[in-house]
């Protein structure tokens, strides 16, 4: 498997960029995310701890962090930063240095140990969905856990 960024520029796709092409991965990684911050400016995340940065005009290049080997599931901006979504835990970074971003979670529910499944920003808030903890939302303050009708969880 190879994680591919496809580029559609109205007539025909393109290909945007691979994990290989980063200096980081000796092997393809499959990539799980695509955060748009600004039409020049595109963010990718995958397996590996994988990170690119750029656009379809102007290639991408790879901004992972260096000795980390986390899958990223899911990445987004909020407060100026961006908010990455491991296996097991979200992050904050300034583009240097990640620091841990921890949502208040049930200690009853899976030790406390998050499980992102996506993180999403709308305007002030953060949204954070959980596999075994639900919906969270961050202000930037506070984390407020959203409960879901038992109904609609149903499958």
């Amino acid at each position: 498997m190879e994680g591919r960024l496809y580029h559609w520029n109205g007539a025909h796709w393109k290909v945007a960029a691979t994990p290989r092409d980063g200096q980081h991965y000796p092997q393809p990684a499959v990539l799980s995310d695509v955060f748009v911050d600004a039409p020049d400016k595109v963010w990718a995340v995958g397996e590996n701890s994988v990170t690119l940065e750029g656009n379809a005009d102007r290639g991408f290049r790879d901004v992972s962090f260096k000795g980390d080997d986390e899958d990223l599931r899911s990445i987004t901006c909020f407060g100026g930063r961006m908010i990455l979504a491991s296996d097991y835990a979200l992050h904050s970074s300034d583009g240097h240095i990640m620091s841990p971003l921890k949502p208040t979670l049930d200690p009853t529910i899976n030790k406390n140990v998050p499980n992102p499944l996506r993180i999403q920003t709308v305007g002030n808030t953060l949204y954070y969905f959980d596999r075994k903890h639900g919906v969270q939302i961050f202000d930037g303050a506070d984390w407020i856990a959203i409960d879901i009708p038992a109904a609609l969880l149903e499958r």
